[in-house]
């Protein structure tokens, strides 16, 4: 607690200090420049020391000096011991009026012990030249008297002056010569008037003296006054620094002590509450509540300037009752009234003096309840600050200039995988935390932050201790740490999923521009493939020689294997029609197991690791196995030295969505795993893998269809597939199927029956010439009315005039043709005969779904076709029409 400066004060010369007392911007500068004027004490003092001296050297050897200056006739030994006791008695009596020494009774009383029997013996054999004498000596030790500044000295000097004239009467009457005495009495005259106008002189000095010590004794008064105030003031400025609270309570108990005053209250306005104010007594340990009424003192509060008033029962003490009261009343910050009351009942404690000091206090008060208000309010932006950052779904970390995290919110600690702890053990350039080039970019990215380069955002992904990879997104902005020092401040946002998603769509819709180019392609392509097939499959009829017919049997071979790889590219596109059926994988995969093994050679060891209980997948037999085998051969490849190809398969059940793959729903699933101990794949590889077209093998050893035709052929499954690989760790890809709920070897498959051929009148639309021909020659072959044409303005003139001849039994028509579609086509000419069967063929497997709902009744023949797919699919339609 710091010192308390009511006390007694004793002013010297040396400077008062300068103090400077800082409160919330508030400074109160206590200061003095020159050296205040001495005390009365101090003067007194140096004037008695010069008294003092002057006596010793004026008084004490008078009688030496007139014996030496009048001679031996004139100056006895008698007269020089009376002058020198006579001496030595005002000497003692001025040190007793002084009381600067004890000696002073002493010396008074030795030097009347002197005088009186010296005199005694002067009166008796003194001629009248030792009296005249004596008497003129007296005159030093009376002025000197007067010159002491007091009364004391006055009275001596006026007690010197009837000593000589009682010494003068006493001795005159032994004097019998009349000229003498006369002479002896006009010395005295003299003598006496000399120390009358020493005394008078010395008086008004000491009057002027007087006047002096009063002016600097009040002026004492006021510099005592005004230094216990500055340090009243600087011990408040102390208790202000720790609280409003402590700062109030000191002043209503110091200040009284500090003007003199009998009370001081601080008061302050209760909002909400009409008259009402909380006031702080002394010794108080919290406020009283009083309601002051219309009065004095109620106006004096509401104004904006000191007043002087008089109490009533304003303040709820009978003792206050007619005291004056000096209101200082002050606005705190937000509109608050406060006041300091100053209460006394001498009149002359109160005034204009004291009300700087009070409004200087009241300021003081203002600047603490500022500065706590500020704190509180910094404290409240702190704690939301906080709350913000660890509610803050995105990471936050502060990094300092050494690349060490000082401080990091629970959503970074979560995103890291790292405690705070962790992460401050060393520089994140020197951890494991980001893969090699990410931890590149990010370091240099960190320096031109702190260099004052602005940072713009970059992605990285983090390593987890438990061996997980999060794809995060940093931003970061220069900020200083303590004393200045640079620092980072981090925004981390998981963009894990994001990035997935993103991938995903870029390779959707890589994969759907590519896929309209080979569904494009497989449509014309496919019209090739008819003619070609269809051909060959008519010639198969021919009677032909043993060369011919091999022959044939080649271009029928070329032409299905030809149809083989334009199915691929249809499923690459999603456009192939799947023939789904419930399939046990464990069982599929044990099926191949034996081919797979002839496959992939004796330098790979095959595990093969499947369950029993997976349950059932729907999906196409054929393409799961073509996936199988795809993924095998590039196992294969990817370990040119020997290594280990592992197949595994499990159910797994997903409640909650996977981090890794948001895509996925939740749900039960066969997990099937295709390993291999290869030399992996780096992330730009990884990102492409199911890319069509895209391959890492030599030229001619790849097409870069195989793994984009299982991307294909899985999503078109209902089912999700990714990849996990590291350089030369090898290469892991995850096959996920949703579980269905028919048991294995259920068909979906629509029954046969026997079809009757030959009969019914069909009309061939087709802008394909070779296409038309071979469908018409089929057709005939199998003994129908074939009725050609070769567009849609061609079917629809040639419909009307064959419906006047007979009833068209059935129309086949291509789907795309120039200026109108196929199913265009059919919906015009069922305007004429709403029931119209009709068989659309094309090169896609399915209708566009925009044109697939528009018509009923129709079939549905996807080139390339053979004889007996196209003769089965018209004598299907001409069943059902009957």
């Amino acid at each position: 607690m710091p010192s308390d400066p009511t006390g007694d004060l004793t002013i010297s010369t040396s400077t008062i200090e300068r103090a400077d007392i800082s409160l919330a911007g508030a400074t109160l500068l206590i200061k003095s420049g020159e050296a205040p004027p001495l005390s009365e004490r101090a003067i007194r003092q140096r004037f008695s020391r010069l008294t003092t001296l002057l006596m010793t050297v004026l008084v004490l050897p008078a009688g030496f000096v007139g014996r030496l200056l009048l001679g031996p006739e004139l100056m006895s030994n008698a007269t020089v011991a009376l002058v020198f006791g006579y001496g030595l008695g005002l000497l003692g009596t001025h040190l007793w009026a002084r009381r600067s020494s004890g000696f002073g009774p002493s010396l008074a009383l030795i030097g009347l012990l002197l005088v009186l029997p010296i005199g005694l013996a002067l009166v008796n054999e003194a001629p009248a030249a030792k009296v005249a004498a004596s008497v003129l000596l007296v005159a030093p030790v009376a002025a000197a008297s007067s010159l002491l500044g007091h009364r004391q000295g006055a009275i001596i000097a006026a007690l010197a002056i009837l000593v000589a004239v009682l010494v003068h009467i006493a001795f005159v009457g032994h004097i019998s010569d009349p000229e003498l005495a006369a002479a002896a009495t006009l010395w005295t005259v003299r003598v006496t008037m000399m120390i009358f106008v020493l005394a008078v002189i010395g008086w008004f000095f000491s009057s002027g003296l007087r006047q002096v010590i009063d002016a600097l004794r009040g002026a004492n008064r006021r510099l005592a006054a005004r230094a216990r105030r500055q340090g009243a003031l600087a011990y408040l400025g102390q208790r202000a620094l720790a609280s409003v609270r402590s700062l109030v309570e000191a002043t209503v108990n110091k200040v009284p002590t500090i003007l003199g005053i009998d009370l001081c209250v601080y008061i302050e306005r209760v909002d909400g509450e009409p008259g009402a104010w909380d006031a702080t007594f002394p010794d108080s340990r919290r406020p009283r509540r009083l309601v002051i009424p219309e009065g004095p003192l109620h106006g004096a509060l509401a104004g904006d300037f000191p007043d002087l008033v008089v109490l009533g029962d304003e303040l709820g003490d009978e003792r206050l009752r007619q005291t004056r009261c000096l209101v200082v009343p002050t606005t705190l910050s937000g509109g608050r009234r406060a006041a300091l009351l100053a209460c006394g009942r001498e009149q002359a404690a109160l005034g204009a003096d004291e009300v700087p000091f009070l409004q200087t206090v009241l300021s003081l008060i203002s600047a603490a309840d500022r500065r706590q208000e500020a704190e509180a309010l910094q404290s409240r932006s702190e704690a939301r600050y906080a709350d913000l950052v660890a509610l803050s779904p995105d990471g936050i970390v502060t990094i300092d200039g050494a690349g060490v995290v000082t401080s990091c919110n629970p959503a970074a600690a979560a995103i890291l995988g790292r405690s705070r702890e962790e992460l401050a053990r060393q520089p994140f350039y020197e951890s494991e935390i980001l893969d090699p080039e990410d931890m590149r970019e990010a370091v240099g990215r960190f320096r031109d932050v702190i260099e004052g380069r602005p940072m713009r955002p970059i992605s990285l992904w983090v390593r987890r201790p438990d061996g997980s990879r999060r794809r995060i997104e940093v931003n970061g902005q220069a900020t200083h740490a303590g004393e200045g020092t640079p620092a980072v401040i981090a925004m981390l946002r998981d963009v894990t999923e994001r990035h997935h998603l993103e991938e995903q769509l870029r390779i959707s819709q890589r994969l759907e521009s590519l896929g309209l180019l080979a569904g494009g392609v497989a449509h014309d392509f496919n019209n090739i493939l008819t003619v070609v097939i269809t051909s060959a499959a008519l010639l198969r009829d021919e009677r032909l020689g043993a060369d011919a017919s091999e022959l044939v049997e080649e271009i029928y071979g070329a032409g299905e294997r030809a149809a083989s790889l334009t199915r691929q590219l249809l499923a690459f596109s999603r456009r192939q029609v799947l023939s789904p059926r419930p399939l046990n994988l464990s069982q599929v995969v044990r099926d191949l197991e034996k081919m797979l093994r002839r496959l992939i050679g004796e330098d790979v060891e095959l595990i093969v690791d499947v369950a029993d209980d997976l349950g059932t997948v729907l999906t196409d037999r054929s393409q799961v196995e073509q996936a199988l085998i795809n993924l095998c051969v590039n196992a294969r490849a990817a370990m040119p030295k020997g290594g280990i190809l592992m197949i595994t398969s499990r159910r797994v059940d997903i409640g909650e969505p996977i981090a890794e793959l948001p895509q996925v729903s939740p749900g039960a699933y066969v997990h099937l795993k295709v390993s291999d101990t290869g030399v992996g794949m780096d992330r730009a590889t990884q990102a492409r893998i199911f890319e069509p077209f895209f391959t890492t093998k030599e030229p001619g050893e790849g097409t870069g269809l195989g793994l984009a035709m299982v991307h294909g052929f899985v999503q078109q499954s209902g089912g999700h597939i990714w990849a996990e690989s590291e350089v030369e760790r090898g290469t892991s890809f995850h096959v996920l199927l949703p579980i269905a709920d028919e048991p294995a070897g259920a068909s979906t498959a629509a029954s046969s029956a026997t079809l009757r051929r030959g009969q019914g009148r069909v009309m061939v639309i087709e802008d394909e010439p070779l296409v038309r021909t071979v469908a018409t020659r089929i057709l005939r072959n199998a003994g129908y009315e074939v009725i050609a044409c070769d567009g849609p303005a061609a079917a629809i003139e040639r419909f009307a005039e064959e419906e006047r001849e007979g009833e068209i039994d059935l129309v086949i028509s291509d789907v795309v043709m120039p200026g109108m579609n196929g199913v265009e086509v059919i919906k015009l000419l069922r305007l004429r005969r709403p029931s119209l069967r009709a068989i659309m063929v094309s090169g896609y497997p399915r209708l566009p779904p925009e044109l697939a709902d528009d018509l009923e009744r129709l079939t549905l023949v996807q080139k390339p076709f053979t004889p007996e797919g196209l003769t089965s699919a018209v004598e299907r339609a001409l069943r059902e029409r009957a």
